[in-house]
């Protein structure tokens, strides 16, 4: 009878670590995972290096406080970046804006497109080609020097306004108040020339002019203009229709 020998081998644990099949597809995916999340928020890879500003039609940004709050986020992260809240703050600093998007382009790209309220008038110096272009609380849009579509006033004093400033001078105000119920009463009429106190409107026949003051009633100087002009005929290649005064005065130039 034959008695077999049989040995019991017995496995002690390593000491070091043995990647299996099983356990390397998790740490991999954790690696990766952790690498991912560092390069997106924590590197500079993503990191704010241009800001781009453009306004209504791809007009470039012009007003120096919306570029300052805008370049503020140079440097920041693209992905943490909280437009909501810079969005929020460049609006409340000017009102002039009416939406704002932003847009983020990877890798450090980031673009404000902002659409601004509807003009009102444009204001200019006389002999200038520039204009600025006002909101209905005569606040300064931008300066253009394209044809604003909008009733043109221009001013024989020189001006020192930036973008987003709102004229606070009085008496301007209320000159310019004064030429937009004028043009606005005179279809075909969108000129206006400010000089002391009087304001002089280019009729749409192009060649002549109404001189109004903002120190009468300017419906009663519309309704005297209105008067003249249905029951007189006037000659002339600069003709002047001044109704400042009680008695309107009418000159011919030829």
């Amino acid at each position: 009878m034959l008695q077999g020998k049989f040995t019991m081998i017995l496995q002690t644990p390593s000491k070091y670590f043995v990647a299996t099949s099983q356990v390397l597809p998790p740490i991999l995916v954790i690696l990766f995972s952790l690498t991912s999340l560092y390069a997106l928020f924590f590197s500079p890879l993503f990191k704010v290096t241009k800001v781009e500003c453009y306004q209504d039609l791809n007009e470039s940004c012009q007003n120096s406080f919306v570029l300052a709050e805008a370049n503020k986020s140079l440097s920041e992260n693209l992905f943490l970046l909280d437009e909501h809240e810079v969005g929020g703050r460049i609006m409340r600093g000017d009102p002039t804006i009416r939406a704002l998007e932003y847009k983020k382009v990877l890798p450090g790209t980031l673009i404000l497109q902002i659409q601004t309220v509807y003009p009102t008038l444009a204001l200019g110096i006389e002999g200038s080609s520039s204009l600025l272009i006002l909101d209905t609380d005569f606040r300064i849009i931008k300066s253009t020097d394209a044809d604003p579509n909008v009733p043109i006033v221009r001013y024989n004093k020189s001006l020192s306004l930036r973008v987003g400033e709102r004229i606070g001078d009085d008496a301007l105000r209320s000159q310019l108040s004064a030429c937009l119920k004028i043009v606005g009463n005179i279809p075909g009429s969108k000129n206006c020339m400010v000089e002391g106190g009087g304001l002089t409107v280019l009729l749409e026949d192009g060649k002549t002019n109404a001189i109004f003051t903002t120190e009468r009633d300017l419906d009663e100087q519309l309704s005297a203009l209105h008067t003249i002009r249905s029951g007189v005929t006037i000659s002339g290649s600069k003709a002047v229709i001044d109704v400042r005064y009680q008695q309107p005065i009418i000159k011919g130039n030829n």
